[in-house]
């Protein structure tokens, strides 16, 4: 069900019903008033209205962000079995020489099939997906695959057919446009679908299709057929979305601002391709991959549509005014929610609590006596003086005439987006065979290092079973069964040398076993006596988990990984335990490392415990300072932070008040490990990057791993570290999903060249986003800054080091997380912590001079959101490198293939092959 009952509330006053007499005889009326999801309430009012009269809608929208929210609010609004919504997401690529991702091509070919279909549709679009032409029907048509069980066709014929719509060939698909042929199948993972499907024929006959988890290789369920549309369409010569859905009813949401926002991206593509052509990385005759706004203008001339804006009036005629209102803010006060809607439901209005977390604000009217139905969708028009409890998010609250809709923006003070499906391969380990490509060293636990040489499919009794072909030394070879791919794992060496293959049956294998074992026992030596004591210290066991803690991880505004939700589970687990934890999380920048930290130190909290929070940074232990309060506002949890920012005299208050047990969460950088900073209660200490410490410090933290909880979070655990781990002597959890909708950072190795760091910058100017240039040389860094402005004059750039004065440095930073410089001009101060999700492009300057762990780390700045993030590793053009230099340079590129803050630290192990042995 949806929330399509609150619509004739709204189609019965008297400013709708001229809207949509307007739309109705080919007009196009100008809407202020609507804001957010009374947006979304509006159109899908108006789509309602029309019913199937009116099969299309296109709705453009300014941004992306705002495209997609907007799709999600409409999809709670439209009644069942009504339009469906479709949304074109910005190619993202607005170079010529750029593709499109295969899934922003699968989503025009997916609307093209519903359209085809006859299927009522609303397209929602941003500014620079509505550029961006269609795939041309007359180029598609010949590599449509639609297959049925018992159809008669030849395998070859339809893997043929698959490769001309742009399926790339793999041994095991992964991915959506991927394709494998293995005898008698055919893997395929459609652009268009979330899960690839399994082709079985027998002869020239269909037996069965079956769609299968791409990890596992297991099947989800049989079906009677598919349709497999192109993943890559050739040439741009396609319509417009206008031209492809010529009898649609539009709809601009703030129309002055999608115009600015459409110009703008075609002016920046417009720049780039002539540069690509001067440079000749492109021929003239190479069409641009968008359109200019006028052609788009003129298709939609003279059709029916509607225009929002939540503030502004046209330049000519007149606007209809809607009463939409906005809805009071509680950011988690919920005595203050239930009193506001203890009062609207006296004075009879209709009060409808849209919520994630629906069934927790049914128990929250209950405990205040408010009468209330929980339901899972209203078809009908709600009843005054009792308020509706759905589970369906939307994007933010409205209130107009008797109708208030709450939503958990004014409830929690942030909106978390529904969850869409995933594609990608959640957590998959390093030993996934569908990452092991042929030629690629492996380990087999029993037989050692060998050569992988691909997948084969052999026949074994009636039937056929797919193998992994290894090839040992002397052509012995060794065929694996798919479902024993546990005993297998990639081959990750500690230099460049290539390892011994060694012989099936031999003595090698063991012999480098049992070094291994000795080395990683000496190792170990060491640390036995302190772990020792620390199991014979007895700890503090922490109390399950407290109402107060559910309330509190039910307002994360996001939605956990799988990783994510495992290491945390692991985490509570061991703090309940009657020892000290000492757990090592281990994830990918921007993966969900401090949301795991976060709900250990509350759950400390609730317990009557101190938290020490340790950063290796001042800006770090400013932004979780920030962090840890918003999410800890709704409770009585005092949050202190100490490091340079603060006074001397802020300082030995806060010292003060943490001796007193006043301080709950106490984060700083190492000042926290004086000792002038006592706590009487301290039951949990975190700490951010250990490896940034120093050896004074670290002496420290071991003797406080035999005392208290300690929770280690890092992105590239030093290999000391990750030994410990791999070896049992600390519990290590690792977060590898990344987040929903986050994209892989697009990395590129080049000369500096001041064309490409100019079109890179304008790249993400273009489409509203900020830009790190990190330069890291003080001396020269305000020179480089000068250049910036030279090369690209109209963005706004600032400079930021850690010699600057600490006020100046702050307000600098602060004004660049507000927006109001574009380009950051900056050192390696910006390698740690920093989350801005409008930062998506970085430019590193003589990336050859740093480290594979700051260039990991330098990168991870990127790509926190849901749109495609570019890094940039440049080194001198021309310049005579020293050997030095160029094994950086090589470095560099593997550092690019590995991937993750795991991988690259699997990559600097120092026993050769010791991350396989010791992981079996």
């Amino acid at each position: 069900m949806s929330l399509s009952g609150v619509l004739p509330l709204l189609q019965r006053r008297r400013e709708f019903l001229f809207v949509s007499e307007e739309i109705a005889r080919r007009r196009h009326p100008w809407v202020t008033g609507p804001a957010g999801s009374a947006k979304a309430c509006l159109i899908a009012a108006c789509v309602a209205h029309a019913g199937r009269r009116v099969p299309s809608w296109i709705v453009l929208t300014p941004t992306r962000d705002q495209a997609e929210k907007l799709a999600d609010d409409l999809s709670a609004f439209l009644p069942d079995r009504s339009h469906t919504v479709h949304v074109l997401a910005p190619w993202d690529t607005i170079s010529p020489e750029d593709r499109p991702s295969v899934e922003a091509e699968g989503a025009r070919q997916r609307l093209l099939e519903a359209v085809r279909r006859g299927d009522p549709v609303v397209v929602v679009a941003a500014a620079a997906g509505v550029l961006s032409p269609l795939p041309d029907p007359t180029r598609t048509s010949g590599t449509r695959v639609a297959l049925r069980v018992g159809d008669q066709v030849r395998l070859e014929d339809v893997a043929s057919r698959l490769s001309a719509g742009g399926y790339e060939r793999v041994d095991l698909v992964g991915v959506p446009g991927q394709m494998a042929v293995r005898g008698g199948l055919i893997d395929v993972f459609p652009s268009t679908d979330d899960r690839p499907v399994r082709i079985e024929w027998v002869g020239d006959e269909v037996e069965s299709v079956r769609a299968f988890e791409p990890d596992t290789q297991r099947t989800v369920s049989a079906l009677d057929g598919v349709t497999v549309l192109a993943a890559r369409v050739s040439g741009l010569d396609g319509p417009v979305l206008p031209e492809a859905l010529a009898d649609a009813v539009y709809v601009l949401d703030e129309p002055e601002e999608v115009e600015r926002q459409a110009r703008a991206l075609y002016d920046h593509a417009a720049a780039a391709y002539e540069r690509a052509v001067e440079t000749e990385q492109i021929a003239r005759d190479v069409p641009l991959p968008v359109v200019r706004w006028d052609r788009v203008a003129k298709a939609l001339d003279g059709r029916a549509g509607l225009s929002l804006s939540t503030l502004h009036r046209p330049a000519k005629g007149e606007a209809v005014e809607f009463g939409f209102r906005a809805v009071e803010p509680f950011a988690g006060q919920m005595d203050a929610l239930a009193r506001h809607i203890r009062q609207r439901l006296a004075d009879k209005d209709r009060v409808v609590i849209a919520s994630r977390q629906g069934h927790r604000m049914a128990e929250l009217l209950a405990e205040h006596e408010i009468p209330y139905t929980l339901l899972d969708g209203i078809a009908d028009v709600p009843e005054p003086g009792r308020a509706l409890v759905i589970p369906h998010p939307l994007t933010e609250g409205f209130a107009l005439g008797d109708l208030v809709v709450v939503t958990d923006s004014e409830i929690l003070g942030w909106h978390r987006r529904a969850k869409k499906v995933r594609w990608m391969r959640e957590g998959a380990r390093l030993e996934s065979w569908t990452e092991l490509v042929p030629g690629d060293l492996v380990v087999h636990i029993h037989h050692g290092i060998g050569l992988y040489r691909g997948l084969e499919r052999l026949a074994m009794g009636d039937g056929g079973r797919d193998y992994l072909h290894l090839e040992y030394a002397q052509g012995d070879t060794l065929y694996v069964p798919t479902d024993q791919i546990n005993l297998v794992q990639r081959y990750v060496g500690a230099d460049s040398q290539t390892p011994q293959i060694h012989r099936l049956g031999g003595g090698e294998w063991e012999r480098e076993k049992r070094r291994v074992r000795e080395r990683t026992r000496e190792m170990a030596r060491e640390l036995l006596q302190l772990y020792a004591e620390r199991e014979r210290a007895g700890g503090h066991a922490f109390a399950p988990d407290s109402p107060w803690q559910r309330e509190m991880e039910d307002a994360f505004p996001y939605e956990e990984t799988p990783d994510q939700l495992r290491a945390i589970e692991d985490v509570k687990r061991d703090m309940e335990a009657p020892r000290p934890m000492d757990r090592l999380v281990c994830g990918d920048v921007g993966y969900g490392k401090t949301e795991v930290a976060l709900r250990a130190a509350f759950k400390a909290v609730m317990d009557g415990k101190q938290v020490a929070g340790l950063v290796p940074t001042t800006r770090l232990a400013q932004q979780h300072e920030t962090v840890f309060r918003e999410r800890f506002a709704a409770f009585p949890v005092r949050v202190e932070m100490l490091s340079r920012f603060k006074t001397p005299k802020e300082q030995k208050a806060i010292i003060a008040a943490a001796r007193d047990g006043a301080v709950d969460v106490l984060i700083g950088t190492h000042q926290l490990l004086n000792k002038s900073v006592t706590f009487p209660a301290l039951g949990l200490v975190i700490i951010d990057e250990e490896q940034r410490f120093g050896v004074v410090h670290k002496e420290r933290l071991k003797q406080l791993r035999t005392q208290v909880d300690v929770l280690t979070l890092t992105a590239t655990p030093i290999p000391r570290t990750l030994h410990m781990s791999l070896a049992g002597l600390r519990d290590l959890s690792v977060m590898e999903t990344p987040p929903d909708a986050r994209q892989p950072i697009q990395t590129f190795i080049r000369e500096d060249d001041r064309p490409l760091i100019q079109d890179s910058i304008r790249r993400e100017l273009a489409r509203d986003g900020q830009v790190y240039v990190v330069h890291n040389r003080v001396d020269t860094i305000d020179r480089a800054a000068r250049r910036i402005r030279e090369a690209v004059p109209e963005a706004r750039v600032a400079v930021a080091h850690g010699q600057m004065p600490e006020a100046r440095l702050e307000q600098v930073m602060l004004d660049f997380l507000g927006g109001r410089h574009k380009v950051l001009v900056c050192t390696t101060i910006v390698e740690i912590g920093l989350d801005i999700p409008r930062v998506n492009t970085i430019v590193i300057e003589n990336a050859h001079l740093l480290g594979l762990a700051q260039l990991y780390q330098l990168r991870g700045r990127v790509g926190r959101a849901d749109r495609q993030a570019y890094a940039y590793l440049l080194y001198p053009r021309g310049a005579r490198l020293t050997h030095e230099a160029e094994q950086r340079l090589v470095a560099m590129r593997e550092f690019v293939e590995l991937g993750s803050g795991l991988r690259l630290a699997m990559r600097d192990l120092e026993i050769r092959g010791a991350g396989n042995l010791l992981g079996a």
